[in-house]
Parts: structure tokens; C-alpha cells; sequence
């Protein structure tokens, strides 16, 4: 009853002995440092061919990448911006951040792994209020109307300006309220997604329950169904797909895009072990679909985006407990996203994990994850960007990205935040 218990308590402790590894070795050698190119020159992004390895390095390229940004650090003044337009922010200490929205005007909100919603206001980063619950997602259509997930509860943060916002706690929502919420998206104020999950690895084959909520506008004033934001409109509130909960899958996130449709990725359990799916409605559509391709036994995916209408990344950890592998995924369409064609690819153990992507194009996309790793994909090669300001590597992990353009972006993470901007500041 128990085995599949120990499995996931083996995998994770594997998982944490394995960070700990890395991170001791990227200190002793200076590992996966700037400015490496990884990848294959020769790969084409459109054919369908194996994905190039996201990652690379080692005492060579190390070397040479040292040599091209070790100059910015000769004088007492240590600049705020690496050669390549990262410039770093001042995170409060202790903080780990683990999502991250603009709204557009300039002003960012990121979310903690503590629960403490931050917003910067152009020029610093604030705490703006805590929930003392742990963090999971945030997003927002506008200035004045941002949600976060925390301790499996959903927040709308309200008021009469960005800086006046007021984070207050959604109640009766619809849906099994046993079922924690992990991750919030839409595509506007009257398009919202919130989707959870709740596990039982005390039996086999494990159990999964998911919770899928929609939120179309305000409902009606008496509408019981409407959730706590309900009352003041004509539209339907909170609603709940009981066709999506039903399909035995722990939802983990929801992202997507308005061209490309909803995309959410789930944990199902089997005889054999545990699970990947991965379900869209494409844009104008009524029914989910549970994708080929990506489907395959694992612990789940850490990454996910629609970075263009024919092209969208993936990665995870696949295999079972004592044996698993880091995998990256990559879908094309041909037909304006109608549907996608997956090529994936394993990466060998000493290549560091993407946690995030984020892109403006097929060809034009980035990642960020382990021990500083922040990548750009430009349809043929991912190449790691200079990040750093002094000589020393950046060796924290990165979790989250969002932006406007590939001139104005953020990317997020263990007390750290960094602004891709060519402004010269944050």
C-alpha cells in the first residue's frame, strides 16, 4: 500500500541529492558558466528532428566565457547590468520568488515560495502584503486586477490603483475544497483559469484528484455558484468543469495563449507508476483533448510555455523513482496550431534543468532554470546569456519568466530578480 510512498520519497531525496551535487560542483569548478553556446548549430527547429541539448559547458567554453565579462569588475564599483542587459534587482533576504507578471505599465508583481506578494514600483521591490501560505502562482489582466495561489487558496488582489491593491482570500468556490489549487492564468478579466490537485500515495496505483474553476466576468447578484467575486455582473462567475475533475488527473498548472488555446498539464496514476498528461482546448473549441506525445511515465512537468501559435516547450522529469531522467519536449503545428507534432530529447545528467520558459517567437525563446541557467533559443542553438556582473558565476536557481518583449523581460528566483532591459538600469 505503501510502495509507491517510499518511490516518491526516494525520488525526491534523489532529486535533493542531486542539486546538492550540482550546486557543490558548479562551485568547485565554475561550471556552466556565460556566454555558452548549447546546443547544435545544424538543428532545425521547424523539421521535427531531436531536440539539440539544452545545456553545456565545461573547463573550455568556461574559460572563454570568463574572459568576456571578467573585465566588468576591475574598478570598486560593481555595475548593475551584465554585458548582455541582465541587470540585477534587490531582493529582501530569505526571499525566493516563484512566479512572476508586469502589467504592462511597468510595474511587476512576484510571488515567494513564503507566500509574500512583491511588487516593484519601477525602481524597488516591496513586500505588498503577505499571505503566510506557500506560493505558487500569480498573474493579472490589468493593473487593478491580479491573482495569486497560495497554500491551495485563491486571491484577487483589488482596489482603486495598482499601489492600493488589497490580496483578499476567494471563498466558496465551486469544486471539491479538499482539492488544493496550484496555478492561475487567463487570457483577460472575464477569462480566468485556476486548477489544483490532490494526491493519495498511501494506495496503488495512486490516487489523483484534480479541480478544474473558470471565472467568465461577475455573475448575476444571488448566483450561489458565483464564489466571492459574484454578485455584480451579468457574466457566470466561478464554475466548475466536473468533466475535467473527473478524468482522475492532478491538474499542476494552466497556461496558454488567446491565439493557442488553454493548455494544462496533469499527474495520473496507473499500475505502473505515475503519469504525464497533458490536455488543451484549442482557441474556439469545445472539447479537451488529451495529447499524444507527451504522455509518459514520470513525476511531472517543471516547464511549460506557448512561446509562438506553432510552437510550444516543455520539460520535466520522466522515468520511474530510481530511475529517472530530465526531459525536454518540443511541439510544432503546421497547421495554425490546429494540432502539434512532439519531438522530445533526455538530457544527460550533468546538464541543468529548465524550470521556465518564455518567448516572443518560434525562434526567438528562453528558458531559465538550475544554477543560474538563463538560455536563449534562436531556432537552430540555445546559448547562455551573460547574467553576471562581477567574475563570479550567477549559481542560483532561476524559476520563473515573464515579459513584453525580448528587450523587456523579468526572470526570477531564489533571492534573486534580474531585468532583461537595454534601458542601462533596472
Amino acid at each position: 500500500m505503501k510502495r509507491l510512498a517510499s518511490h516518491e520519497s526516494r525520488a525526491r531525496s534523489n532529486l535533493a541529492i542531486s542539486a546538492v551535487l550540482a550546486t557543490t560542483t558548479f562551485g568547485m569548478l565554475v561550471a556552466c558558466a556565460d556566454s555558452t553556446v548549447l546546443g547544435s548549430e545544424g538543428a532545425t527547429p521547424e523539421a521535427g528532428a531531436s531536440i539539440p541539448p539544452l545545456d553545456g559547458g565545461g573547463a573550455e567554453s568556461e574559460a572563454a566565457a570568463e574572459s568576456v565579462d571578467a573585465a566588468t569588475d576591475v574598478d570598486a564599483s560593481v555595475p548593475i547590468c551584465s554585458t548582455d542587459g541582465f541587470c540585477h534587482t534587490l531582493v529582501p533576504k530569505g526571499v525566493s520568488l516563484v512566479s512572476v507578471w508586469g502589467d504592462g505599465t511597468g510595474v511587476v508583481w512576484a510571488l515567494s515560495r513564503e507566500g509574500d506578494i512583491l511588487r516593484w514600483d519601477g525602481s524597488a521591490w516591496s513586500i505588498h502584503q503577505q499571505t503566510g501560505l506557500a506560493g505558487n502562482s500569480i498573474w493579472g489582466s490589468g493593473p487593478t486586477d491580479v491573482w495569486v495561489v497560495c497554500g491551495g487558496s485563491l486571491f484577487h488582489g483589488a482596489g482603486a490603483s495598482s499601489a492600493s491593491l488589497v490580496f483578499s482570500r476567494m471563498d466558496e468556490l465551486p469544486g471539491d475544497p479538499s482539492v488544493p489549487l496550484t496555478s492561475v492564468w487567463g487570457t483577460g478579466p472575464d477569462d480566468i483559469w485556476a486548477v489544483g490537485s490532490l494526491q493519495d500515495w498511501e494506495q496503488w496505483p495512486p490516487m489523483f484528484l484534480g479541480r478544474v474553476l473558470h471565472f467568465g466576468g461577475a455573475a448575476p447578484s444571488g448566483d450561489p455558484d458565483a464564489g466571492s467575486d459574484g454578485g455584480t455582473g451579468s457574466g457566470t462567475g466561478w464554475t466548475s468543469n466536473d468533466e475535467l475533475a473527473s478524468m482522475g488527473l492532478g491538474f499542476r498548472s494552466v497556461w496558454g495563449s488567446p491565439s493557442s488555446g488553454v493548455w494544462m498539464d496533469g499527474l495520473g496514476g496507473d499500475e505502473w507508476g505515475t503519469v504525464i498528461r497533458l490536455v488543451r482546448r484549442p482557441k474556439g473549441a469545445s472539447e479537451w483533448t488529451v495529447l499524444d506525445g507527451v504522455d509518459d511515465y514520470g513525476l511531472g512537468l517543471n516547464g511549460a510555455a506557448v512561446i509562438s501559435d506553432s510552437s510550444v516547450l516543455l520539460s520535466g522529469v520522466t522515468g520511474v523513482p530510481e530511475e529517472s531522467y530530465v526531459t525536454t519536449w518540443r511541439g510544432t503545428s503546421t497547421d495554425d496550431g490546429a494540432t502539434f507534432t512532439w519531438t522530445s530529447a533526455v538530457q544527460p545528467p550533468w546538464m541543468r534543468e529548465f524550470f521556465a520558459y518564455w518567448g516572443t517567437g518560434a525562434n526567438d525563446a528562453w528558458g531559465v532554470g538550475e544554477n543560474g541557467l538563463v538560455s536563449h533559443w534562436d531556432g537552430a542553438k540555445w546559448t547562455q546569456a551573460v547574467v553576471r556582473v562581477t567574475d563570479v558565476p550567477v549559481g542560483r536557481a532561476f524559476r520563473a519568466i515573464w515579459g513584453k518583449s525580448n528587450d523587456d523581460f523579468w526572470v526570477v528566483g531564489d533571492e534573486i530578480a534580474l531585468h532583461k532591459t537595454t534601458a542601462g538600469k533596472p
